[in-house]
């Protein structure tokens, strides 16, 4: 089927809107920035501001358009919305065409790691509608201004891992979900694990798995061991003096999103 013209084409469309989600929360927000600075402000009445950070929980629609200094609520919708699809939803909609797409090529055991994978897509699809009702400033984020000013983990947080950015910052808003971060954190980091153990089988033990599915479990393994990693990286240059030691703790500040 990989042959097959066709079939190619519609493995390659999938394929880019679930990688294009990560892309685009990590890219575009430099193009909304030069954008703001060059011609928001002439049409839509937009000054210079300041960007919401990824750390600050709590912050109201109101209050962030007050930060934003935004003249008019249709920019920022529009902004918000685009946000929505291409940020948030495409890749669980992506991943959910993939699976209905080669599911039935799935196995015993491969199955039933996809269908954990699934749910895990699941869980941050819902995870988007709740925010959308409870939390909406999670769509106005900046994530240029929100790493210039110290809250890198949040970053990569919100870039690669944006089930679990979103259980976080939910936990500012409801106390329901407050009160049960830490079992759906313990639940999403189980279903990633099963993307995982799909993935060594696939490699190491010759399991049938499409490959449509191999490059998004390869992606949901590089998420789940982002963050470990520049822990660990950021231990290892406070050892070796590279960096101050209370660097990385830092409070985060506002920074003017125009140079």
């Amino acid at each position: 089927w990989i042959m097959d013209p066709v079939s190619g084409r519609h493995y390659a469309s999938l394929l880019t809107g679930f990688l294009g989600s990560f892309l685009l929360r990590a890219v575009t927000s430099s193009v909304e920035r030069w954008l703001r600075a060059n011609c928001f402000r002439c049409i839509f009445g937009l000054g210079p501001g300041a960007g919401v950070l990824a750390s600050e929980r709590g912050l109201s629609w109101r209050d962030a358009r007050l930060r934003l200094n935004v003249a008019q609520d249709k920019p920022i919708c529009a902004i918000a919305a685009l946000r929505l699809f291409f940020w948030h939803l495409l890749q669980p909609l992506s991943f959910f065409l993939i699976f209905w797409s080669w599911g039935s090529d799935l196995r015993s055991i491969q199955l039933v790691l996809g269908i954990a994978v699934l749910v895990r897509e699941l869980l941050y699809f819902s995870c988007i509608v709740l925010a959308v009702i409870k939390a909406p400033t999670f769509l106005l984020i900046d994530v240029v201004t929100s790493w210039q000013s110290g809250s890198r983990g949040e970053v990569i947080l919100y870039i690669l891992m944006p089930e679990k950015f979103l259980g976080w910052y939910l936990a500012g808003y409801t106390a329901l979900v407050h009160r049960y971060l830490h079992s759906y954190f313990a639940t999403i980091l189980a279903l990633d694990c099963c993307g995982l153990a799909s993935l060594w089988s696939y490699f190491f033990r010759g399991a049938a798995v499409p490959v449509p599915l191999v490059a998004c479990y390869i992606v949901t393994s590089v998420s789940l061991m982002a963050l470990p990693c520049w822990a660990f990286v950021l231990i290892v240059m406070r050892q070796a003096g590279i960096i101050p030691e209370r660097w990385a703790d830092q409070e985060p500040t506002g920074v003017p999103l125009e140079p």
